[in-house]
């Protein structure tokens, strides 16, 4: 398995016969389906046995189509080659357990974050999805945190440092919320006054950008 399907299997687990979880039936590595030894997949269901090498072998196909796309799409390909191994396969974790979609949705922070200059907001941003779910997944999150920031700790062993006192993490979420927003009005107001082509969510965009009503503001004045 690649290095991160290694990780995301160390955080799962493997079963071989299926468990209802959240909407679905599943087994292996947390997946609802299953890759064959000839290629085929097949969703899982009641009664089946699977295997570790039909997991790995999911796995590695989710991975690959599924998981490592998004976060390329979310944060471009040139910054996602600017990140270690160990970086790339802590996103694809975060996809993973998220949903390939999460992007623009309960990882939108952490993507705002990945995109700025440095590494403390990343790290900060992953430890504070740990608040999510009731905090059923904060060890998870933690361990995903230090190993982005270079400890290597893996799941099952330290989770590493706490977060310090004080620590909120509903607080600091909505601050990269904030910022995340705040990047794409930027965007938009600099493709508006290049005219470069514009999207709907663009025109939105640029009308709330601050630029737009400092000059709201000035041609009213």
């Amino acid at each position: 398995m690649s290095s991160a399907a290694d990780l995301i299997a160390r955080f799962e687990g493997f079963r071989e016969t299926p468990y209802w979880d959240v909407n679905a039936l599943r087994a292996g590595y947390g997946s609802d389906t299953v890759t064959l030894a000839d290629g085929r997949v097949v969703p899982v269901s009641s009664g089946i046995t699977v295997s570790r090498e039909d997991a790995a072998r999911d796995l590695d196909r989710r991975i690959s189509r599924e998981f490592q796309p998004s976060v390329v799409n979310a944060l471009g390909q040139d910054a996602y080659n600017a990140l270690s191994p160990d970086q790339q396969s802590v996103l694809t974790s975060l996809a993973y357990n998220y949903g390939a979609g999460a992007w623009n949705k309960g990882l939108r922070s952490v993507a705002a974050a990945v995109k700025t200059p440095g590494t403390e907001d990343d790290i900060a941003a992953i430890r504070a999805l740990g608040g999510h779910n009731g905090g059923i997944n904060a060890k998870r999150r933690n361990a995903e945190a230090d190993l982005y920031a270079g400890g290597g700790q893996t799941y099952g062993g330290s989770s590493g440092p706490e977060p310090a006192p004080g620590f909120d993490p509903s607080a600091y979420l909505a601050m990269l919320e904030q910022r995340a927003q705040g990047q794409q009005q930027d965007r938009a107001w600099q493709r508006a006054t290049t005219h470069t082509p514009l999207r709907t969510t663009d025109i939105t965009n640029a009308l709330a950008a601050p630029q737009a009503q400092f000059y709201g503001d000035w041609l009213r004045g």
